[in-house]
């Protein structure tokens, strides 16, 4: 699908955290950068998109409870659940916020590949994970017995990346950027762990989410 176009952190945002004022640790800083924001977003981070991206979701069928590795975004792999519930057959989308689903396509049994129209099934984006079920009464198309039978294009992101998000990504990056092994040696040799805020903010967001 489509990578996101813009960081929650830039260069010069990450080196004002870093009180550096020079260029020679340019390429090594954004590194971190780039390594922080995948340490946190994604469905292999905290089942967050710190920036608004599209992204697509593999399933094997619509009524299917197993882990499927088939979660893909432009640059990385992840994973999907799909939460069925006896009544709606809900899909729970294992990333948020999510702002829209673009479509929702399937494989019939015959191998031909459709749409599923718009008017039926709802979308709902305010719960955590955001859900989409058939419409009252509806029930979903029926599939081929295969992997990738169904596939559900979504938009997911924060318009603008909270403040404490940015904190906690300023802070991990600044804690990679001092200590860059990690196990510090010396006398008493000790593992670098995260720092407890970055924990507390992280944890925050996890709540309703799948990672």
């Amino acid at each position: 699908m489509q990578a996101p176009e813009t960081s929650p952190i830039d260069l010069d945002t990450a080196k004002q955290h870093l009180r550096i004022f020079h260029d020679d640790e340019d390429q090594h800083i954004q590194l971190l950068v780039d390594a922080v924001v995948a340490f946190v977003e994604g469905p292999d981070g905290i089942g967050l998109a710190l920036t608004p991206q599209k992204w697509r979701l593999s399933l094997d069928s619509f009524y299917s409870r197993n882990l499927i590795n088939g979660f893909s975004p432009a640059y990385g792999y992840g994973a999907a659940y799909l939460d069925v519930g006896a009544i709606y057959s809900a899909i729970s989308i294992p990333l948020g916020p999510t702002t829209s689903v673009e479509q929702v396509l399937y494989t019939d049994d015959a191998g031909a590949t459709h749409v599923v129209s718009p008017a039926d099934y709802i979308v709902d984006v305010e719960s955590s994970p955001a859900r989409i079920s058939p419409v009252y009464g509806g029930m979903w198309p029926i599939t081929i017995n295969y992997p990738g039978a169904v596939k559900v294009d979504f938009t997911a992101g924060f318009s603008e990346t909270p403040a404490d998000l940015k904190a906690a990504l300023l802070l991990l990056l600044g804690h990679w950027f001092e200590n860059r092994d990690t196990v510090v040696a010396g006398e008493r040799a000790a593992a670098v762990e995260v720092p407890f805020t970055v924990d507390a903010i992280l944890n925050k967001y996890r709540v309703g989410r799948f990672a």
